[in-house]
Order: structure tokens, then sequence, then C-alpha cells
């Protein structure tokens, strides 16, 4: 299985990016294939809780790609780090090792549990309301699916779903306030 990374630089500020991308009830808008997902605290029994960290459940639809091919579902740890310097934000999904989330979070029904080796995402503000969004991710979706057709289902979905979160960020109408400013917030009280 191979590495995938798209690189996209989007008309578009960081912060309506990144209140489309935390808003973990409306993903299915806009990452593709995504049929379920679930947000909770971050699990302590699965290791030393990092800062903002969140245990995310996800359920991804296979059948429509291939008839009888079963949906896949992911257990992580999704995790955040925030770079001042280069006005970046890198959000780190890593999966459950074999067997830790099956006690708290079961395999869906009809469903098998892949594995997400590593899926990594920067965003970086840019000059001008612009964001450079990068994806890269390396996932085993496990069962009977060949290496060759995970490949080709991965090339795709990396960049079709960095464009359901532009369109998606794009559409948002509210202004609330998102995890940037918060951010930023904190930055300034440390810096005093």
């Amino acid at each position: 299985i191979y590495a995938y990374k798209s690189d996209v630089v989007a008309d578009i500020s960081i912060k309506k990016v990144l209140e489309t991308f935390y808003d973990t009830a409306r993903c299915k808008e806009w990452v593709k294939d995504l049929v379920d997902v679930q947000e909770h605290p971050c699990n302590a029994k699965f290791g030393k809780c990092l800062p903002r960290e969140k245990v995310i459940v996800q359920q991804y639809k296979l059948t429509h790609v291939i008839p009888g091919v079963k949906n896949r579902q992911f257990v992580s740890r999704r995790y955040a780090t925030h770079d001042w310097r280069k006005k970046s934000e890198t959000v780190v999904f890593q999966s459950l090792t074999s067997n830790e989330g099956d006690e708290d979070y079961p395999v869906c029904r009809g469903c098998i549990r892949g594995f997400i080796n590593s899926t990594e995402w920067v965003f970086t503000e840019l000059p001008g309301d612009e964001t450079r969004i990068e994806l890269s991710s390396v996932v085993d979706p496990l069962g009977s699916l060949s290496s060759r057709l995970t490949n080709f289902y991965q090339k795709g979905w990396s960049g079709d779903t960095i464009s359901g979160l532009i369109k998606a960020s794009k559409a948002r109408g509210d202004n609330r306030t998102s995890i940037w400013d918060e951010l930023e917030l904190t930055s300034v009280i440390a810096d005093e």
C-alpha cells in the first residue's frame, strides 16, 4: 500500500477551513464516502492523552465502489499541534492498535475494521486569505481488497476529500469563534 499526498492552495481563510474541519458532526458532508462518524473524549487507557486529542470512529461505504465489499470502520486517535512560526496546524489520525478499541468501540455490523497507519493534514495560513491544505495518508482497509484496488481508491480519495472540504468551508455561513481564534488567544496569553 502506497502513501498518497495531495497539496492544494485554496482561496479561503484558514479560520473557515478549520471551522469546517473540526465540525465533526458535519464532516460527512465533505469527506468522500464517509457515512458515519463519532467523536469521543480521549481515553487514557490507550495511553497518555495529548492536548486536544479525541477518539474518532469513522465508517466508510465501499459497496458502491465494488458490489459485495463490506464497509470499513476506523477507530483512531486524532491529535493536533500548532506551529505559530509557520502559521500552521497539523492534525494526525492514527488507529488504535489491534483490539485496543474493540471493547469501547465495537466493530459496526457488516463492517471490517481497517487500520490507519497515519493520516496527516497540514493547514498553513498564506497571505491574502489563502490556505495551503496538505493531506497524506497511509491506510490499510484490511479484508480481501487487493493492494492495487486499495491504492487506486486512496489516490482519488485524498483529492476528492480536500475538494469537498474547500467547498464545504466556502458554503459555511456562520462566523462563530473558531479553533483558530482560540489558538490565537492562547498564544497572546502565553506571550504576556
